[in-house]
């Protein structure tokens, strides 16, 4: 992926979440489902090829063991039903957007005890679905659980949040082509 369209992302990223921390009276620990919607649903209404994409995620943690929301047939400790991301579709390039991890990190150090890899940086944008400290697998079996919660969630913070990434990508992204 071209260095000048990740930059964008994580900046594009870095809004999304402070506009989200800005929404919430809590810290924004367990909402990739709310995360991942907004950030494909933006991508989309700013003319993008995107999706919300459920599935399993597994990263490894500091000790290089294998931390698993979803379902994983791999060793490790389970903290999560599922995961929900968003992936952004360009020409024949598949790019997944997780700012969740910024919060994930807090909940797998806080809530579960476990110290994660500190080279995992707060937003994944990455071509590769399946590196050495993070892989990404759908599955759609896992789809109601991010529906479900997603219901519960008062639609105009999600038209504040689905606006932001509109208009961030619209700003940052102008001619996506030339990334490519």
């Amino acid at each position: 992926m071209e260095n000048n369209l990740k930059n964008n992302l994580e900046i594009m990223c870095q809004r999304f979440t402070d506009k989200l921390e800005s929404l919430l009276s809590n810290y924004p620990v367990g909402t990739c489902y709310l995360i991942g919607h907004c950030m494909a649903e933006g991508l989309i209404r700013a003319g993008y090829t995107a999706r919300k994409v459920t599935g399993t995620v597994i990263f490894k943690d500091k000790n290089e063991k294998n931390i698993i929301y979803g379902k994983s047939i791999s060793k490790g400790k389970n903290i999560g039903i599922y995961h929900t991301w968003c992936v952004l579709e360009i020409d024949t390039q598949t790019i997944i957007i997780d700012p969740s991890y910024k919060y994930n990190k807090i909940a797998i150090r806080e809530y579960y005890g476990t110290k994660p890899n500190k080279n995992i940086h707060d937003f994944i944008i990455t071509d590769n679905a399946n590196q050495w400290l993070h892989r990404y697998s759908e599955d759609l079996s896992l789809n109601g659980f991010s529906t479900k919660c997603l219901q519960s969630v008062d639609h105009s913070l999600i038209n504040q949040l689905v606006d932001e990434v509109k208009n961030s990508s619209s700003e940052l992204l102008v001619d996506i082509q030339t990334f490519v």
